[in-house]
């Protein structure tokens, strides 16, 4: 069948996606493990300990404790139900593969990364078992399987949520000192080019692809949009006016803020739009 040039071949997409991510990953470790002045901007950015500056340890302690083993068994129990009920037994183990792959990585990664200097940065930060964050990784890769697992037409809001959930994860990991921003961004990174892989894997089973655009996915990425631009109004009206005193003590945590929500919402939103590129996944 001939092509139109309103069909979108999305599997050679997700693996530029995975080569993307991957690249990321290695961007990231070597920015803010070594010792410029990414370093100092995360390490400036986690001793804020912001969260008790802004009075919400309590909340976003309950968040991160949404994150566990068992949680994660039960995203899998979901997302493989709902897989089956569409009749996709395929992305029934995709989305375990996801889940299972991308944390599995993470924790092996900050074990490897405690013990080892593979990019000899030669900092002390290289050596701290924090990179990337498992409770990052753990949520991005939860709200990724459920919009595999999810029917096309559901995966915009599925999406939309994720990316909530994800970044608010993220954000508060540093917010109350348990993971560097870089480490956020790691984790992220990891499940998205797990995501990205096992889609394309699957895409390869389907040769003709379905006509869609990738319009439909404004929402998911304007998250992480809206957040940067409020993040960036928010730094330049402060050096402007100097009104706001957190800022001012804290520029490096809203800018690292400002960074996390913009990551979430691109890996989530991307991987999600060429999923939809392929109304047969």
């Amino acid at each position: 069948m001939r092509r139109t040039a309103r069909e979108y071949v999305a599997t050679p997409a997700l693996f530029v996606l995975l080569a993307l991510f991957l690249a990321g990953f290695v961007a990231v470790y070597a920015a803010a493990l070594g010792a410029g002045p990414g370093a100092r901007a995360d390490r400036d950015a986690l001793e804020s300990q912001a969260a008790w500056q802004l009075g919400v340890p309590g909340p976003l302690n309950d968040l991160l404790g949404t994150i566990s083993v068992g949680s994660l068994g039960l995203a899998a129990l979901v997302a493989v139900a709902v897989a089956l009920w569409r009749r996709r037994p395929d992305v029934a183990v995709a989305v375990v593969v996801v889940l299972v792959g991308a944390n599995v990585t993470t924790q092996v990664l900050k074990e490897v990364l405690a013990t080892a200097d593979p990019l000899a940065l030669d900092s002390e930060r290289a050596f701290a078992s924090a990179f990337p964050s498992g409770h990052s990784t753990a949520a991005a890769s939860v709200g990724l399987v459920a919009v595999m697992a999810v029917a096309p037409e559901l995966r915009r809001a599925t999406a939309t949520i994720a990316v909530i959930y994800a970044v608010g994860v993220g954000i508060a990991t540093v917010a109350l000192g348990w993971h560097y921003p870089s480490d956020v961004l790691g984790g992220y990174l990891v499940a998205g080019a797990w995501a990205a892989a096992v889609a394309a894997v699957l895409g390869l089973r389907h040769p003709e692809p379905s006509a869609a655009g990738l319009r439909g996915f404004a929402a998911p990425a304007m998250v992480g949009l809206v957040a940067a631009a409020l993040g960036t109004a928010a730094v330049l009206l402060d050096r402007a006016a100097g009104e706001f005193v957190f800022i001012t003590d804290n520029t490096s945590f809203v800018a690292a803020a400002t960074l996390i929500a913009l990551a979430g919402a691109m890996v989530i939103a991307a991987v999600a739009a060429q999923l939809d590129a392929r109304r047969d996944l």
